[in-house]
């Protein structure tokens, strides 16, 4: 018996997650199929099934369905359409429906709502790993248990949108940048990296988390303890910096058909996007005097500038 009690202790955060996966679950699933959502149309009969026609005819330029660019969510639910097909009740979108078509509708919205939910709740366990290597068990437990407990989230992540996955590729980004000031590791510029080019190909609002992860750097100078030599560390900083920067191009380029074909699409879905274009050049200024200052005179202009700050 007292060895049950200790294995229930040892394991109880792996059961409580599992607990807040199952509530989730519970919520969700019966909303799949009964309702209907503002312009997911768009997306069901129209952008899903087109993404998946092109990358079967191998015409990667129409793969770009959409200007957010939202290849994932196009990818991901397309998994759906092996079970309905949405285009035979193309028609019926803005038609009077018999109970036999509202079936088929119901059926064709669970399809293409299915992949896309459960791959939001699949990465439940992921935020609990990563969060707890940021914090502890108890904080990672808890900040799962608010992320998927959220109403708002919840919502979201049950209907064909970008927004049903922007929130977790773009957080799993942040927490990766996050970790890699904690650890020194470059495995997480990698990883935050791949995270914030899926959250690229989600929408590309995104973009401002390049601005946001060169803040922090700065802040995690700022307000640091280490007694490291400033140039070590804004030359370690800005390396990994980089390296974030060009596995979110590498991973857009990679699953992206349309940029094999359009090389503008790449600048387009990062540094030249809407929300990025009056920033970028003040940004690329901005990185190229951080770096010449760096690697030409050993960080002292930026030393000088923090040091300042930090007093």
């Amino acid at each position: 018996m007292k060895n049950i009690t200790n294995k229930i202790k040892s394991n109880l955060h792996i059961i409580l997650l599992l607990l807040v996966i199952a509530v989730n679950l519970f919520f969700a699933i019966p909303r799949l199929a009964n309702y209907s959502a503002v312009d997911e149309h768009l997306w069901t009969y129209g952008r899903t099934p087109r993404f998946w026609k092109s990358i079967e005819n191998h015409d990667w330029k129409k793969t770009a369905v959409n200007d957010k660019p939202a290849i994932t969510v196009a990818a991901i639910s397309g998994t759906g359409l092996l079970f309905a097909d949405s285009m035979k009740y193309k028609d019926l979108i803005r038609e009077s429906k018999n109970d036999n078509q509202i079936e088929a509708i119901r059926k064709i919205n669970f399809s293409l709502r299915f992949p896309v939910y459960i791959f939001t709740l699949l990465m439940a366990p992921l935020f609990f790993v990563l969060l707890r290597k940021l914090f502890n068990k108890t904080i990672a437990l808890l900040s799962v248990s608010i992320i998927y407990f959220s109403p708002i989230l919840l919502g979201i992540s049950i209907f064909v949108n970008p927004d049903s996955l922007l929130w977790v590729f773009s957080s799993l980004s942040i927490i990766c940048f996050l970790l890699l000031g904690k650890t020194n590791k470059s495995a997480y510029a990698y990883a935050s990296g791949a995270f914030l080019g899926l959250a690229l190909l989600t929408k590309y609002v995104s973009t401002i988390l390049y601005v946001y992860f060169l803040g922090l750097i700065f802040l995690n100078y700022i307000f640091s303890k280490s007694e490291s030599e400033p140039n070590k560390y804004f030359k370690k900083a800005s390396l990994d910096y980089l390296k974030m920067f060009f596995t979110s191009i590498a991973t857009i380029f990679v699953l992206f058909p349309a940029t094999w074909v359009k090389f503008n699409k790449l600048l387009e879905t990062t540094i030249w996007s809407r929300p990025f274009e009056p920033l970028w050049k003040i940004f690329a200024v901005f990185l190229l005097i951080f770096l010449v200052d760096i690697f030409l005179f050993k960080s002292k202009f930026f030393t000088l500038l923090f040091d300042f700050i930090k007093k």
